[in-house]
């Protein structure tokens, strides 16, 4: 009788610990910095990254909604380029965009299913780009 239910404790843990190590690892957020999150960056935004571009960091979490936080580092006359380039391939979702000139700038957009917001703040040269589903 004691062999039967420890044998039951002992499987129960294994599936547990099987199902933590599982579910645990899909939900963990994953962080790239420097060159290694260059190649997700460039993913996400689906053109070339200018040569110029430092300071990588890129962060996805979530499972069925997931979030991602992208930062970098950009001279501004490359920073103007890029993103016109970004905001005219995915001009659909941003149909009301004005490129502004200013020092500090940042665009959003929700829908029903997301939140994109794009900054990019010409004094630090930080771009970053905020995307959730949830």
């Amino acid at each position: 009788m004691d062999w039967v239910c420890h044998r039951h404790a002992i499987g129960g843990l294994l599936v547990y610990g099987f199902v933590y190590i599982i579910i645990g690892g899909m939900f963990s957020p994953q962080i790239y910095t420097g060159e290694e999150a260059k190649a997700p960056i460039e993913g996400f935004f689906g053109i070339a990254l200018p040569p110029s571009t430092t300071d990588f960091y890129y962060k996805y979490e979530g499972f069925q909604d997931y979030m991602i936080d992208i930062r970098l580092t950009l001279p501004p006359q490359d920073a103007s380029s890029f993103i016109r380039a970004y905001l005219e391939k995915v001009k659909g979702k941003y149909p009301d965009y004005e490129f502004s000139n200013s020092r500090t700038y940042s665009y959003g957009v929700r829908d029903s299913d997301s939140h994109e917001h794009i900054s990019y703040d010409e004094e630090s040269r930080r771009l970053s780009v905020y995307l959730n589903t949830w």
